[in-house]
């Protein structure tokens, strides 16, 4: 009878602690899961920021072979842009746009259309870290030429360049001038230098 009475008294308290027991199984499964999750995302997560390290170390590399690529150029670019805005600049180095350059400039609104990528444009010259104001001038002419490739504003630079009866590479030479000055102030670069450091001048 004693043992009756200890039975009926002990199972519910069984049932409820196997009750307990499954919960706390369930519950340890799910964080188990949670903290495998987590672990997943970290290794994840790593994985990005090696991806983005090398990007970056892809992009310094860019860098540097453009500006040796372009060093051997120097000449040719002296004078192929002596040619191309020996009607928009000044004939002095360093050049600047006279009356017909900037009406020029006013009149296809490259300005207003190249504006959002002065900063970014700032930037690349400064990742190439060029040695003198000269080669920091040529950069800056490549990144503007670049521009027409740019496909969300290459119809308008190619309409522009309509617009004032030029050509895309006119344009793109009177924009990378007008906004030359600015650049350079942003760098710390001095414009009198472009000559200073010209091959012509060492020559």
């Amino acid at each position: 009878m004693d043992n009756l009475i200890i039975l009926q008294i002990d199972t519910p308290t069984i049932v409820a602690i196997c009750a307990l027991v499954i919960v706390i199984l369930g519950g340890g499964y799910k964080l188990f899961e949670k903290i495998g999750g987590i672990g997943q995302k970290t290794i994840d997560i790593k994985e990005d920021i090696g991806r983005i390290d090398n990007t970056i170390d892809g992009i310094h590399t860019d860098i540097k072979e453009i500006r040796e690529s372009i060093q051997p150029l120097m000449p040719i670019k002296d004078s192929v842009f002596a040619i191309l805005m020996s009607r928009f600049s000044t004939s002095q180095s360093p050049r600047k746009l006279n009356e017909m350059g900037l009406k020029v400039f006013k009149d296809s609104k490259i300005g207003e259309i190249v504006a959002p990528y002065i900063e970014e444009i700032t930037q690349k010259v400064k990742l190439a870290s060029p040695p003198n104001a000269y080669v920091a001038e040529s950069l800056l002419i490549e990144e503007f030429s670049n521009l027409r490739n740019k496909e969300e504003i290459k119809n308008k630079i190619e309409q522009a360049a309509f617009l004032t009866g030029q050509e895309v590479s006119i344009i793109l030479l009177i924009a990378a001038l007008y906004f030359r000055d600015k650049i350079f102030e942003s760098l710390d670069l001095k414009i009198e230098d472009i000559d200073t450091f010209s091959p012509k001048k060492s020559e």
